[in-house]
């Protein structure tokens, strides 16, 4: 907020991140845009906090999209740029489809 980060004692400090093993700082890139900015709980495969900054209403209808993953919090080598889930990356970090299927919930839409 203001250009600072919130501080979660133990999580993120002054803008450091405590546990680099564990939580993951993301800008979340998608259709050559920057989204969000993420940090991302990878032991219990959520964001802690996501901040975005918001122009006004939407202009046309929410998408229809398919489930994205970030490649950046499976391994820091691969692309910036969001991606549908699926077959080609080994998913460990973060939440699935499958996640919300076996436990009988959706995301939001």
């Amino acid at each position: 907020m203001e250009g600072t980060t919130p501080n979660l004692p133990g999580i993120l400090v002054n803008g450091t991140v405590q546990d680099q093993n564990r939580y993951k700082p993301i800008c979340q890139l998608f259709n050559i845009f920057y989204r969000f900015a993420t940090l991302y709980d990878t032991i219990n495969r959520i964001p802690v906090f996501s901040a975005y900054t918001f122009t006004g209403p939407p202009t046309g209808p929410r998408p229809n999209q398919r489930w994205m993953i970030e490649p950046q919090l499976e391994d820091k080598h691969y692309t910036r740029d969001m991606m549908v889930a699926g077959r080609r990356l080994r998913v460990e970090h973060q939440a699935t489809n499958a996640d919300y299927k076996e436990r009988g919930f959706n995301q939001g839409r």
